[in-house]
């Protein structure tokens, strides 16, 4: 478990600027002028000058851990409130909030755990902590109209001139080395008694309509919505996706693994794509010239 970072009711450490001290016993101006209150609200060793103002600043750094706790629910399920708790801790101190926005605050978290020590013995949590990170992407995208069959079975007639635009709401993150769909469900769902079955894995994320909605994807998959997002035309998209999928083949030829799921069921990924609401209403008669 990470170290606790020293108190952060503490009022020792790197001092603040001081400015003189008025006639009421509070110091002037700079010491109490706008960016030096922020600066102290937001340093692990604040000035003792700010009297009961330092009520407020513990407070304030009570609700960022709180929220980081509550955007990283999946850290929490796998490893424990205490140890996320205390790894968020580290990371405000390395990270302050600098937008007044809560749902801004951990942004670079995923990114931190890849360098924070304690997490060393789960290369795969900076994985999953992105995976919690683009829910909550997901959850506020802008609302956003689908593409519908009809629409998607056009595209499939001339997928040479056919370009798709991925919905507002739609991210995913994927992983040759674990398989992070699953370690995030079971850490969001708390599942500790589950065992992944260990594979290269992506989880895909979408809200098409009021909920957030998931599921896994292997890695043609992730080529064809990567070439998607990439503005490639419909027909690149499957191109790269049985490209991605015969490096599998050859991958597990090579290794002799058996986890890796092989082949193609285009049929059964369509109906994802038009489940999920992968695909944007809007611009799917876009095309480009044929050359």
């Amino acid at each position: 478990s990470p170290s606790p970072s020293k108190d952060t009711n503490a009022s020792h450490g790197t001092q603040g600027t001081q400015g003189t001290q008025g006639t009421q016993g509070m110091p002037d101006a700079p010491a109490w002028s706008l960016p030096w209150l922020s600066e102290q609200l937001r340093s692990h060793a604040p000035s003792p000058d700010l009297g009961l103002a330092l009520i407020y600043r513990n407070t304030v750094w009570r609700g960022w851990i709180d929220n980081m706790t509550a955007q990283y629910p999946s850290v929490c399920g796998v490893l424990g409130a205490e140890w996320a708790r205390a790894s968020a801790r580290e990371y405000l101190l390395v990270h302050p909030p600098s937008s007044p926005v809560m749902l801004d605050v951990g942004e670079h978290y995923p990114t931190f755990l890849t360098q924070f020590e304690p997490a060393r013995p789960w290369p795969w949590l900076a994985d999953v902590a992105q995976c919690d990170w683009l829910w909550s992407r997901a959850h506020v995208a802008g609302d956003q109209a689908t593409l519908g069959t009809d629409a998607w079975l056009d595209a499939l007639s001339r997928p040479e001139t056919s370009v798709l635009r991925i919905h507002a709401s739609c991210h995913w993150h994927f992983s040759r080395a674990a398989p992070i769909a699953q370690l995030w469900g079971i850490g969001r769902e708390r599942r500790a008694d589950t065992q992944p079955q260990w594979q290269p894995e992506g989880l895909l994320l979408t809200r098409p309509a009021s909920e957030v909605m998931s599921c896994a994807i292997d890695a043609p998959e992730y080529a064809f919505l990567e070439s998607i997002a990439g503005g490639n035309t419909l027909a690149q998209a499957l191109q790269a996706m049985l490209d991605a999928s015969a490096q599998d083949e050859q991958h597990a030829t090579n290794t002799d693994e058996t986890g890796i799921g092989l082949g193609i069921d285009f049929a059964a990924f369509s109906a994802k794509l038009m489940r999920l609401g992968v695909f944007s209403a809007d611009g799917h008669s876009a095309s480009v010239e044929s050359t």
